[in-house]
């Protein structure tokens, strides 16, 4: 075996040792000395076998690349050595066994991260970085490109213009597709906006009572809407508090094809924003390269691409900004050089001025950076000063065309709120409040970059270019130098006005939605600090690392949890963290402008921003140290870990936490218990003392308080007693833990009253008990889960509630994950002659004697069997005909159902299944069409598509007579009406 062979074997076996722990589960429990990790791997088998079959795939791909590598080439000794190139980048999937090591990961607890979804998003960038250390090294050892014509370099700038322009849209058009007319989009203000393009389209005027009161926001949001105003206006009329520049724009947009031409229309602006600034990048940096690296660290960071699709003034505002500042800049990317302002085309000065017109109606936090741009595109017509008279008048003319339509604009904007509300005051919308204090600024302005839960520079690391990348355009000098200035100035007067706000970070808005119409110009000082790399390849690999990172984050947020990662907590504790690695607290390890003083916030961000600069400068001294892309690639992934590792210990000894870090019992939900599986995982290990474990004793490992002793707060929306809880299909004890009173004197009465387990958002009672205790003292039961459900919560009576116990929950046994049956959340359950009956998903409305089931869709519920009883299944149709297809077990019926007729058939109880708590049967119902009550009945608001009625009764056992039933028809019987619960 030759030495290349060997260093792909060994290669292979990290990778294979890799892929073995990420298919591991840890998490920590809470022990009488502190936190104590606990791991399920498995088995040593398995950890032989991954090293093995990893040394041998990797030995084998070598030689299919290097195959297809000399197919390009002649040079063989090359195509050799280039095969290598991202098998030893994979290699770096070693990395993920350091959670599981003994002591490793207690020092630092950052590498917590890399189990878990962390172990799928370091697969996900050591896969980028593999492909890209590839492509590297077989362009360094390919043959050497020819001089391109200047014909073929201006095709060739076109092509990669269309191809920009392209990738953008088709980028966030993936994820539009997936998030809109959703809960998450349209949501917050996103409503209002489309309300007020509906009432310019079909009333031609900006009242909008009128709309909200017929419902007009029903075409694309299914909750009740009420108008957002602080004060009317003159005319005692209700006006949006929200700027109208965007309905505007998107009136005739609304009307040629509703919310969703409009989410395409926002798609192209962000497109050419993007577009735009990539091509002003290639001009400044003389590499299309360059502009595409910066195009990539925002067209697909979370900053960006989540917000394309949101219907708010962002969008349109940055193009207008990347237009405005890219057509007076003299930076054109057809000739590659700087022109001089006086070169430029009239009509750039007008569009310019046109475009910085715009942005106060967009919204009132843009009128500073409208004046900035305003004021730089002055500058820019007059520096450096004209000599001759005529250059000076063209100067003036161009001065004129900036100028005129900003006049004309700003005089509209505020007879706009004189007529509407009776002020020239730009606040007139907001009445008495203020939202802009500059004493906010010291929290607001770098909190919106660097805050764990809001910073942009969190969500997309490969903006931490953007400074160097300035410096790197100062010290270039000339026009350069001036442009770094111009991108200061812009970006500063964004900042400084939506820092100042009182809520700067949003509410729950996207990430860096308050700073989107000024990102594309970043793009700018990336691109220019890759391109000052050119001779320090590993500080570029080092790049390389941070904007794979940053889009890795933006499939982990499109992809996780249905995208609710997406929606902030509001709390000072980053959500992505919290869900990487939910029971080791390293977010209280950044910086939080929301819960901390700007001082402590800085002490963070200093403490982080002064390890990358030394990681930085170490990338850039030791360049000689790795030749290969590849090696590169490896060595920047693991100074990266190492110092991310390194450092979150050192924070964990001498910097105070910036949250308080939640107690372990006292969690919702265990992974290690959602991940667990006995079977797959057999190597179940305790780390402090480190022991073996027998894997079917873990759950019992990980008790929860559901409600502490002595907790009287009340949740009075849920009315739960304690909080709710996402729990595993098993078997759980429930105790009642009665403490001695505080008090001295009489003996404490006895407690008399009932507790009972809920499933679902709202429903009844899956189980209740009688409770009688005498305190102190305590009182216990079990119960069982058929499958995951995520809303779990206990209500009791009166007489517990007031003696306020202890409520712990302790898994007993629970499902191996591989044997669980795969279904859609729990959200709702009801119980049906004596059949729990748990509803998955939002497809469902149960009511007390049925089920409404959603039209044209397929319905999921799981039915829990108390007894042998069989159960009878009648299936209603509604307003219209339907076809109704009803599925369990092996058996499928359909039945054709006109108006008000009733199929029934027999559900047999289901035998008992080894491993499973109890008898269940999963019943998928499809509905082929449906009805709207509102459109039958213009007395209803209903505007559910309901599509058939179901019920469930029991029979007891006797003959098998499903089949025959299930052809049984009855008389066409009047629906129950549609109402809502």
């Amino acid at each position: 075996m030759s030495r290349r062979s060997l260093t792909a074997a060994a290669c292979g076996a990290a990778a294979g040792l890799g892929l073995w722990a990420s298919l591991g589960s840890i998490d920590r429990m809470q022990a009488p000395d502190g936190a104590v990790r606990v791991a399920m791997l498995p088995s040593l088998a398995m950890l032989l076998l991954g090293v093995v079959a990893g040394a041998l795939l990797f030995v084998a791909l070598h030689r299919l690349i290097e195959v297809a590598l000399r197919r390009r080439t002649d040079r063989a000794a090359s195509a050799d050595e280039t095969a290598l190139a991202p098998l030893r980048v994979l290699a770096g999937g070693a990395v993920l066994v350091l959670p599981y090591l003994p002591w490793v990961a207690d020092a630092c607890p950052a590498l917590m991260v890399l189990a878990g979804p962390g172990s799928r998003l370091t697969w996900g960038v050591l896969l980028a970085l593999a492909v890209w250390a590839l492509i590297v090294e077989s362009r360094t050892d390919g043959e050497t490109r020819t001089t391109a014509t200047p014909g073929e370099a201006l095709a060739r700038r076109r092509r990669w213009t269309s191809g920009v322009l392209l990738g953008s849209l088709i980028s966030s058009a993936i994820l539009a597709s997936q998030f809109t007319r959703t809960p998450l989009f349209p949501g917050g203000d996103e409503p209002h906006y489309l309300v007020i393009a509906q009432s310019l389209w079909r009333d031609g005027d900006l009242r909008i009572e009128n709309n909200h009161t017929r419902g007009d926001y029903e075409e694309y949001f299914h909750r009740t809407l009420a108008p957002h105003y602080l004060t009317r206006g003159v005319d005692r009329q209700i006006y949006s508090i929200h700027p109208i520049g965007m309905p505007v724009l998107m009136t005739p947009v609304y009307a040629l094809g509703g919310y969703d031409l409009v989410v395409y229309a926002l798609l192209l602006l962000a497109a050419i924003a993007m577009t735009s600034a990539w091509r002003l990048a290639w001009a400044v940096t003389g590499s299309p390269a360059a502009a595409t690296v910066g195009w990539a660290a925002l067209a697909l960071g979370p900053p960006w691409i989540f917000n394309t699709f949101a219907v708010y003034p962002e969008v349109p505002a940055a193009c207008a900004v990347a237009l405005a500042f890219a057509w007076t800049s003299g930076w054109h990317a057809e000739r590659g050089v700087h022109r001089a302002s006086l070169e430029l085309p009239a009509w750039r000065w007008w569009a310019a001025g046109t475009a910085i017109g715009c942005l106060p109606w967009f919204s009132t936090k843009y009128l500073v950076m409208a004046a900035v741009l305003g004021l730089l595109s002055l500058l820019r017509a007059w520096l450096p000063w004209p000599g001759e008279p005529a250059a000076r008048r063209r100067a003036a003319a161009r001065t004129l065309f900036v100028s005129l339509p900003n006049i004309v604009s700003l005089a509209l904007w505020f007879l706009f709120f004189k007529v509407i509300w009776g002020t020239w005051s730009p606040t007139a919308p907001y009445g008495s409040q203020r939202e802009t204090r500059l004493e906010y600024l010291p929290a607001g302005g770098p909190g919106l970059l660097f805050d764990q839960e809001y910073g942009i520079v969190t969500f997309a690391p490969a903006l931490l270019m953007v400074i160097p990348g300035l410096w790197v355009l100062w010290r270039q000098g000339g026009g350069r130098r001036r442009l770094a200035i111009e991108l200061v100035a812009v970006f500063a007067g964004l900042l400084g006005v939506v820092g100042a706000f009182h809520i700067w970070w949003g509410g729950s808005a996207i990430v860096g939605r308050p700073l989107v119409s000024a990102l594309p110009l970043l793009v700018i000082p990336v691109a220019a600090q890759w391109a000052a790399c050119a001779t320090q390849p590993l500080r570029r690999a080092a790049q390389h690392v941070l904007l794979c990172v940053g889009t890795a984050l933006t499939v982990l947020l499109a992809s996780a949890q249905g995208g609710l990662l997406l929606v902030a907590g509001r709390d000072g504790a980053s959500q992505v963290l919290e869900y990487l690695a939910p029971s080791t607290p390293v977010w209280t390890l950044l910086p939080t402008f929301l819960r901390q003083s700007p001082s402590q916030a800085w002490i963070g961000v200093l403490l982080w921003a002064g390890v990358a600069l030394l990681v930085g400068a170490a990338l850039g001294r030791s360049a000689r140290l790795a030749r290969r892309a590849s090696t590169q690639h490896l060595v920047a992934w693991s100074l990266v870990v190492a110092a991310a590792a390194l450092l979150s210990g050192v924070a964990t000894r001498a910097v105070a936490p910036s949250t308080a870090a939640p107690s372990l019992d006292e969690r919702p939900r265990v992974r290690l218990l959602d991940e667990f599986d006995a079977a797959r995982r057999p190597l179940a290990i305790r780390y402090d003392p480190l022991t073996r474990l027998d894997p079917t004793t873990v759950p019992e490992l990980f008790p929860l308080v559901v409600h502490a002793a002595g907790d009287r707060r009340e949740d009075r929306a849920s009315q739960l007693f304690g909080r709710r809880l996402s729990l595993p299909a098993g078997t759980y004890g429930v105790d009642l833990i009665f403490p001695p009173s505080t008090a001295g004197g009489a003996p404490q009465s006895p407690v008399d009253g009932a507790l009972a387990v809920h499933a679902g958002r709202t429903s009844p009672a899956l189980q209740t008990w009688s409770v009688s205790v005498e305190p102190p003292g305590s009182w216990g039961r079990t119960f069982s889960l058929p499958v995951d459900i995520g809303f779990v919560g206990f209500k009791a009576s009166a007489p517990i509630t007031d003696a306020s116990p202890r409520l712990r929950l302790t898994p007993q046994t629970i499902v191996d994950a591989s044997a669980r049956p795969r279904t859609p959340a729990v959200l709702g359950s009801q119980v049906y002659a004596g059949l729990a009956v748990l509803i998955h998903g939002e497809d469902a409305w149960p009511e007390p004697t049925g089920l409404w089931l959603r039209g044209r869709t397929t319905v999921m519920l799981t039915l829990v069997f108390p007894d042998d009883a069989w159960r009878t299944f009648d299936v209603r149709a509604g307003a219209v005909p339907v076809t109704v297809t009803a599925e369990w077990g092996g058996t499928t019926l359909r039945w054709a159902l006109a108006p008000g007729e009733v199929a029934r058939t027999i559900i047999d109880a289901p035998a008992p299944t080894p491993g499973q708590p109890t008898r269940t049967a999963q019943l998928r119902v499809t509905t082929s069409e449906g009805f709207v009550p509102a459109e039958l009945d213009p007395a209803s608001r209903d505007r559910r598509l309901l599509g058939a009625w179901l019920e469930l009764g029991r029979m007891p056992p006797g003959p098998v007579v499903g089949g025959i039933l299930g052809g049984l028809r009855h008389d066409p019987v009047a629906a129950p009406p549609a109402t809502r619960r």
